[in-house]
C-alpha cells in the first residue's frame, strides 16, 4: 500500500529541504511498505506526474504552486506543438496528456489526440464512409457539418438523395424522408423540417408554442397537445397552457391572486388556503376583523348559533347527569367488591345456611 507524506507546512532545518530558493518547507515522500521515496521539492512544487519506482517514481522538473504539473507535462502531446494547458479533472485525478484546440478531438468533453486533419476527431469518433468497403472520412460540407460520403463518393449520387433545406448539401438518411438529420425533427417518427425561427430540433408541430422553449410538446400522440410539461397545466389529463406566474390553466387556477394552488372547482377557490372547506361549497372563505376563517359567511352561520349564550345547554344539567353517573360507578364498584370478600372468606353455613345448594352444583 502506498502512503503519502502530509505535505504540512512545518518548517525544517535539516537538509531534507525544497530545493526552490526561498522554500524551507520538507520534501515530499511516497512510502511503498518500508521504502520512501523522497521527491527533490515540497509538495506545492512537486509535479503531479509520477512515473517507474526506479526511475525515482517524481518528475525531476518542479512546478509553480498554482498548477498541478510542470511545463513540460503541460505541454500539448502532439509533437512540436509549444502551446502549454492542463487537463480540466478533479485533483488526485490520473494524469491525462493534454492536447491543445488545434490537436484534439473536436468531439465535446473527448481529450483524446485528432486523429485524422480533415475532421479533427480521434480514432473512437472518426466517421467514415457510409459507402460499404469504403474507409474515407465523410465529406465536411461549407458549414462545419459532416455529409454521410466521403470526398470521392460526394457527387456520384444523385441530386434527389440530396436534403431539401436551402443551402444544404448534405445527403438525407433514407429515401422516404426529405431532409438531412441536421434538419429533420428530432422526433424518429416525424419527417417534417426543423422550425427556422426556433432554436431546438424539432419542428413547429411538435416544438412548445412557447416562442422561447425548444422543448418538445407534453404528449405527441395528442393532436390538441402544443405545450411541453413546464408549460402544460398541472391538472391531471389537462392539456391546457399555463397562466402566467402559476403552475394550471386559468380554469384550474385558484382565484385568489397571487395563489400557486389548484382550484378545487373550476375556476374557484383552493382548498389549501382560500376556499371553504364546506363540502360542495363553490365560495371563498370570510375573514372576520383580519382573521381568515375555514369557511364562508353562509356556512358560518350555524355555528354562530350553537355558541351563542341563549343556545347552550343548562349547567346545572350537566352537573346532575355527571354526578349520576358517579354514582352509578361508585356504586358498583362497591358491589364488586363487596362479592370478592365473600368468596375470599372461609365456608360458614351458620351465616350462610343456603351455602350447601351451590355445592351440588
Amino acid at each position: 500500500m502506498t502512503r503519502y507524506s502530509d505535505y504540512s507546512d512545518t518548517h525544517s532545518d535539516d537538509s531534507r529541504n525544497c530545493l526552490i530558493e526561498g522554500c524551507k518547507k520538507k520534501h515530499a515522500f511516497a512510502q511503498f511498505v518500508d521504502t520512501k521515496i523522497y521527491s527533490k521539492y515540497c509538495y506545492k512544487h512537486t509535479c503531479g506526474k509520477t512515473g517507474s519506482i526506479s526511475d525515482g517514481y517524481h518528475c525531476p522538473i518542479p512546478k509553480r504552486e498554482s498548477d498541478r504539473y510542470c511545463t513540460e507535462h503541460m505541454r500539448c502531446g502532439e509533437s512540436g506543438c509549444r502551446e502549454i494547458g492542463e487537463y480540466p479533472g478533479k485533483p488526485g485525478d490520473e494524469y491525462i496528456q493534454w492536447f491543445c484546440a488545434r490537436h484534439r478531438c473536436t468531439m465535446p468533453r473527448c481529450p483524446e489526440r485528432a486523429h485524422n486533419r480533415q475532421q479533427q476527431r480521434c480514432l473512437r469518433h472518426f466517421m467514415k464512409c457510409t459507402v460499404a468497403g469504403c474507409d474515407r472520412p465523410c465529406h465536411e460540407n461549407r458549414d462545419g457539418k459532416l455529409d454521410m460520403f466521403c470526398a470521392a463518393h460526394y457527387g456520384s449520387y444523385k441530386t434527389e438523395n440530396k436534403c431539401i433545406w436551402p443551402g444544404c448539401t448534405r445527403r438525407k438518411p433514407g429515401y422516404d424522408g426529405k431532409y438531412c438529420l441536421d434538419h429533420k425533427c428530432e422526433l424518429l417518427d416525424c419527417e417534417k423540417s426543423r422550425d427556422p425561427k426556433g432554436a431546438g430540433k424539432l419542428c413547429t408541430l411538435h416544438r412548445c408554442d412557447i416562442p422561447s422553449c425548444p422543448k418538445p410538446i407534453a404528449d405527441p400522440k395528442i393532436p390538441d397537445s402544443h405545450h411541453c410539461i413546464d408549460h402544460t397545466c398541472n391538472t391531471r389529463l389537462c392539456i391546457e397552457p399555463r397562466q402566467s406566474g402559476s403552475d394550471f390553466c386559468p380554469s384550474h387556477r385558484c382565484r385568489s391572486p397571487h395563489c400557486r394552488f389548484e382550484a378545487r372547482f373550476s375556476k374557484g377557490y383552493c382548498i389549501e388556503r382560500h376556499g371553504c372547506s364546506y363540502p360542495m361549497c363553490f365560495n371563498s372563505r370570510s375573514a372576520s376583523l383580519g382573521v381568515l376563517s375555514d369557511r364562508c359567511e353562509e356556512h358560518q352561520i350555524p355555528r354562530a348559533r350553537r355558541s351563542s349564550a341563549a343556545d347552550m345547554p343548562d349547567p346545572s344539567k350537566w352537573e346532575r347527569r355527571r354526578n349520576r353517573y358517579s354514582d352509578d360507578v361508585t356504586e358498583a364498584m362497591r358491589r364488586r367488591e363487596k362479592e370478592r370478600e365473600q368468596r375470599d372468606q372461609p365456608y360458614d353455613p351458620y351465616r350462610y345456611p343456603n351455602w350447601d345448594r351451590y355445592l351440588d352444583d
